[in-house]
């Protein structure tokens, strides 16, 4: 009796649970095959989130545990020790934001320690006028839920950058939130102005920009990114002008000019590897 053997498109007969999981990631939000239901398509991200965790467990069988703590587990806790030290050493309103950056940091990226200190890029950004660009690095991340996080996280530490310096780097501070290091911090304020609406942009941007620029055709990409770049800035100043204190956006244009550059940068190193 012959046995059958397995047909699969991708891969070999047997495949790895990290194979599975990025086939259905593909299947979810390629545009390379036939045209798929929405319902399919989510059933589709939802297995592949499925097959992703059982990959983890799967290269775990083959870790080593005193490196898996090594290289895994204490590094977020040197990063969370790190920042309850400070928080205790300054106190006061300063502990408040140091709170308000990590605690939704480490929710959001619980898993992905490494990328913990990622969101300081928009500040950095801002210092330049550029940080209406954080979204086209936040997109670099493999992951559409790393994306996305980065992407929100990076707006709200930008607020946050805002508060805590007094200095306007990307919109400013709404004037009701304030921050006193020998006293208080109001934060209630900047989470009830509408900047929480650009957080949600941001990670919806840095989400669609690899679906966009694919870095396949250099034509295709210098649209994509064209039409990418000006759809964010023009978004990004409309919830602006939407905030409780109606900002100008500091270097709206040439944020959204070097987010499109940096798109095609990281198109044309994905058609060259």
């Amino acid at each position: 009796m012959t046995v059958p053997r397995a047909i699969r498109v991708f891969g070999p007969a047997i495949p790895s649970y990290a194979e599975l999981a990025a086939e259905s990631w593909e299947l979810a939000f390629s545009t390379k095959f036939a045209p798929n239901p929405l319902s399919e398509r989510i059933e589709y991200a939802l297995r592949a989130r499925r097959l992703s965790k059982a990959a983890q467990w799967e290269r775990l069988q083959d870790v080593n545990f005193f490196n898996y703590y090594r290289f895994f587990v204490l590094p977020r806790l040197g990063w969370i020790a790190m920042v309850v030290a400070l928080a205790a050493w300054s106190g006061g309103a300063t502990a408040v934001v140091l709170a308000a950056a990590a605690l939704p940091t480490v929710f959001l990226l619980r898993r992905s320690g490494g990328l913990w200190s990622l969101p300081a890029g928009a500040p950095l950004l801002g210092l330049a006028g550029l940080a209406g660009a954080w979204p086209a690095l936040a997109a670099q991340a493999r992951s559409p839920w790393h994306r996305a996080a980065l992407g929100a996280l990076g707006c709200w530490w930008l607020a946050l950058a805002e508060l805590v310096s007094g200095h306007q780097l990307a919109f400013g501070a709404p004037p009701k939130a304030t921050f006193d290091p020998g006293g208080a911090a109001h934060l209630w304020p900047l989470v009830t102005s509408g900047i929480l609406g650009l957080a949600a942009l941001w990670a919806a941007a840095a989400v669609l920009l690899p679906v966009v620029v694919r870095g396949r055709v250099l034509a295709a990409d210098v649209v994509g990114a064209t039409a990418w770049a000006a759809g964010l800035g023009s978004a990004t100043q409309a919830i602006a002008g939407a905030l409780a204190w109606q900002p100008a956006m500091r270097g709206l244009v040439a944020g959204a000019v070097v987010a499109g550059g940096l798109a095609l940068a990281a198109a044309a190193s994905r058609r060259d590897a």
